[in-house]
């Protein structure tokens, strides 16, 4: 899509950023993902415009900063329950999992991309923000006995 110049999207009316969060999500829907991704996004997206409404009350998408993505980033970092407002199951004590905040860094950076390339922004606004590294979990091999014991499992007097 050919983007705007500034001058045209002053002429337009600019989403909210609730809005666009919709919009983004019936895209990906229309481009074919799934259900579960589409629901996973507009939970994710859902939660940075509530935290961005509560910080800066209601806004139109030009009016998102880095700044605000990475201060939900760090909101996220820490907090200190899980599981807030969540349908299924209750609130427990302890911070969000670096997994879960690596994906709420994805799907915003997703969504940047996305705003820009619809032209509602100039720049992938949140293309800047690193989300943070996963710790690593290291696969412990098959001890000798265990190679051992699947080896006798196999039925020799079949093709299986």
């Amino acid at each position: 899509m050919k983007k705007m110049t500034p001058i045209q999207r002053k002429n337009i009316t600019m989403p909210t950023i609730e809005q666009a969060v919709s919009n983004y999500v019936t895209a990906m829907t229309l481009e074919g993902k799934s259900p579960s991704y589409a629901d996973w996004l507009r939970r994710r997206l859902g939660d940075f415009a509530k935290f961005f409404q509560a910080s800066r009350g209601p806004a139109r998408i030009n009016s998102l900063t880095i700044e605000d993505g990475r201060a939900f980033v760090k909101y996220l970092m820490e907090r200190k329950q899980r599981y807030i407002g969540h349908k299924l199951r209750s609130e427990v004590e302890g911070g969000l999992a670096p997994t879960t905040i690596h994906g709420y860094v994805r799907a915003l950076r997703s969504f940047s991309s996305w705003l820009c390339d619809e032209g509602h922004t100039d720049a992938n606004i949140f293309v800047g923000i690193k989300p943070p590294k996963l710790p690593q979990t290291l696969i412990n091999p098959l001890s000798e006995d265990e190679i051992r014991k699947l080896l006798l499992a196999v039925q020799r007097d079949t093709l299986e």
